[in-house]
């Protein structure tokens, strides 16, 4: 789909402020003078004036994401290797990374993935360890609440696009990682993210079962990092190159 093509499509749509439903929780949305492809709440291609698109998976490298982008902008194609995403367009192939910029013409701007390759494998350990101490300290001094002194890096949100959990970036979990700095606020934010129909009740459970902490606990961090390990990733190779 180019940007004329969107436009036409998007003229269609019965209802402009909803966008033009273009599939399963997929809408084609104005934001601007761009138009969007939007798969629940993140745009996932922005097709610009220009020409150029724009792609992120909003933190969501999931089957879905990646079909949904092949199947709105067949110029371009990603495949998925080692659990990292690759963009193929125009003979070249460069590493998925959100945000990312496909112009009009000419090359693409991107590393070719091996510092990626590296760098996950490295994060992958470090998120390990991480949930391991922290869900020992959990076992040792309990679940504390947030306060003054925890890290506003991960408290900071941005109200106005809740689908942007990470406002900040994820260069600052490096820090967590490296210092070993176990801040509530991150336990907090993982057991929001999951959703439980009855959180009040699990930590109720956890605060009382040591066993099911440390099982359900390291359930809740494990979700909360695989949702941000490519983001984390993404900083870490940045280091490495």
């Amino acid at each position: 789909m180019k940007y004329d093509d969107a436009a036409a499509l998007f003229a269609k749509a019965k209802d402009k402020n909803a966008g033009k439903p273009i599939g399963n929780n997929t809408r084609l949305v104005q934001v601007g003078s761009d138009y969007a492809v939007r798969l629940h709440e993140t745009n996932i291609v922005t097709l610009k004036p220009d020409g150029s698109i724009v792609l992120n998976s909003g933190g969501y490298r999931t089957m879905t994401t990646k079909s949904r982008i092949n199947e709105h902008v067949p110029e371009l194609h990603i495949t998925q290797d080692m659990g990292l995403w690759y963009v193929n367009v125009r003979g070249q192939t460069v590493f998925f990374e959100d945000g990312m910029v496909i112009p009009a013409t000419g090359p693409i701007t991107g590393n070719d993935g091996y510092a990626m390759q590296k760098a996950k494998a490295q994060v992958d350990k470090m998120v390990s360890a991480f949930i391991k101490g922290y869900v020992n300290k959990m076992l040792k001094d309990g679940i504390e609440q947030p306060g003054d002194g925890d890290c506003w890096g991960c408290a900071m949100r941005d109200e106005s696009h809740p689908e942007n959990t990470e406002p900040m970036g994820y260069d600052h979990y490096l820090s967590h990682f490296e210092e070993r700095y176990y801040v509530p606020t991150i336990f907090f934010q993982a057991l929001d993210e999951k959703k439980y129909p009855n959180p009040g009740l699990i930590m109720h459970m956890m605060s009382t079962d040591a066993r099911f902490m440390k099982k359900e606990a390291t359930i809740i961090l494990q979700a909360y990092f695989r949702k941000r390990k490519l983001g984390i990733a993404e900083q870490l190779a940045r280091r490495l190159v």
